[in-house]
C-alpha cells in the first residue's frame, strides 16, 4: 500500500508539472525593413496591385476591403492568423508609403503576437521591396 501510494503521488506530481507554464526566452525579432514607396503614378499602381496578394499572405487571411488608399484584411479568427490593414501614405516629398499594421487576435499571447506581428511585417516590406527592385529594372 505505501508503495502503491508513492507511485501515485510521483505520477500527479510529475502530471501536473507538465501543466506548470514555461518560460518563452526565444528573443523578440526585430522590425529590420522599412515600408516601400513609389514615386510615381505608374509605379504606385503596379505595387498597389501587388498588396492584396502579398498581405494575405503575410496576416493568412483574406482580402475583406480594398480603395485606393486602403487594403484591410478580415480580422484574425484564431491565433494563427493576423488581421492586416495596409495604408497608402502621402510622404512631404510627394511620394506614397505602403505601410502595413497587422494586429492580433485576442487570444494570442503578448509575445506570440508581437513575434507574429514582426514577421509578417518584415515578410511585408521586403516581398514589395523585391517586387519595387523588379519594377525599377524595367
Amino acid at each position: 500500500m505505501e508503495m502503491k501510494r508513492l507511485i501515485v503521488g510521483m505520477t500527479t506530481a510529475l502530471a501536473l508539472s507538465g501543466c506548470a507554464q514555461m518560460t518563452d526566452s526565444r528573443p523578440i525579432p526585430v522590425i529590420n525593413t522599412e515600408p516601400v514607396t513609389c514615386n510615381s503614378e505608374a509605379m504606385c499602381s503596379y505595387l498597389w496591385s501587388i498588396v492584396p496578394d502579398k498581405i494575405g499572405k503575410a496576416s493568412r487571411m483574406k482580402v475583406s476591403s480594398e480603395s485606393d488608399t486602403f487594403i484591410s484584411t478580415y480580422p484574425a479568427i484564431d491565433t494563427r492568423q493576423l488581421g492586416a490593414r495596409v495604408a497608402k501614405i502621402q510622404q512631404p516629398n510627394g511620394d506614397y508609403q505602403m505601410k502595413a499594421t497587422f494586429y492580433c487576435h485576442r487570444h494570442a499571447t503578448p509575445k506570440d503576437c508581437e513575434r507574429d506581428i514582426i514577421d509578417a511585417t518584415n515578410f511585408f516590406n521586403k516581398v514589395m521591396g523585391l517586387y519595387k527592385a523588379d519594377y525599377l529594372k524595367r
